[in-house]
């Protein structure tokens, strides 16, 4: 029982921390008016998954 407290527990703090850098991550974007394609990020995980170096896609302004 402790320890499916204690997991719940974890498992909210981790969500927290994942809101809290999304949060940070679109503040950032509307600030700088940078953000990655989908399609270039979607590239380089799938480069990460099958050759650890890969080049990380260049932000790209999004706003007209």
């Amino acid at each position: 029982m402790i320890d499916a407290i204690r997991q719940a527990a974890d498992a909210v703090e981790l969500r927290a921390q994942f809101t809290a850098q999304a949060q940070k991550a679109r503040t950032d974007m509307l600030q700088s008016g940078l953000g990655h394609d989908a399609n270039d990020v979607r590239s380089y995980l799938r480069q990460r998954i099958t050759n650890k170096q890969a080049d990380r896609p260049d932000a790209k302004p999004w706003r007209k």
